[in-house]
Formats: C-alpha cells, sequence, structure tokens
C-alpha cells in the first residue's frame, strides 16, 4: 500500500472568473486572490486537503514546509434499510463512519 502513487498539489488560491477573462488572458497577464500572503497555503492528496503549510524555497526549487495536519472530517450517515428497521422494533438507528471512504 504503501507504495501506492497518488497525485499531491498545494493549492495557492481558488477564484472563479468569467469565460470571457480567462479568453482575454495573455502572456503577462496577472490574477489578483483574496488571500493574503502570510495565508497558509493547502497540500492535497486527490480532493482532500490534509495539511496546511508555507511555501519554502530549497535551493533554487520550492518546496512545503508542513506546518499544520487537517484531520479527516468525520462524515456520518444511517444505513436506510437497517434503520428502518431498528426504527420498527423500536431501537436507535445504527451509524456508520464514512471517514476512511
Amino acid at each position: 500500500l504503501f507504495r501506492v502513487a497518488v497525485p499531491v498539489s498545494v493549492n495557492l488560491a481558488h477564484k472563479r472568473e468569467s469565460v470571457r477573462e480567462i479568453v482575454e488572458m495573455a502572456p503577462g497577464s496577472i490574477l489578483t486572490f483574496d488571500k493574503g500572503c502570510v495565508e497558509l497555503l493547502e497540500l492535497a492528496i486527490g480532493q482532500r486537503v490534509i495539511a496546511q503549510g508555507e511555501a519554502v524555497k530549497v535551493g533554487d526549487k520550492f518546496g512545503f514546509r508542513v506546518v499544520k495536519i487537517v484531520p479527516p472530517e468525520e462524515q456520518f450517515r444511517v444505513v436506510a434499510a437497517e434503520a428502518q428497521a431498528q426504527a420498527l422494533a423500536g431501537r436507535a438507528p445504527t451509524v456508520v463512519n464514512l471517514a476512511g471512504s
């Protein structure tokens, strides 16, 4: 499992632009963001943010210094068929943790 390659990305900021603004971009165009220069960046595996940190210079390349690990959100849902059966029997429904899925 530790040999499986996964996409890793660092998110600087997010912004929505109209198609017109994107089509009008040319070399030298500058996008401005609401996020400040001192705010933390996000490290994502696939689409899930797992850490926050800051950009660092490593020789002539950029790197990422982890400042904070972001715990996964716990997501719960009731299993419908089982919940109905338990409700009819007068018991509390079973809840399934989907955080690891």
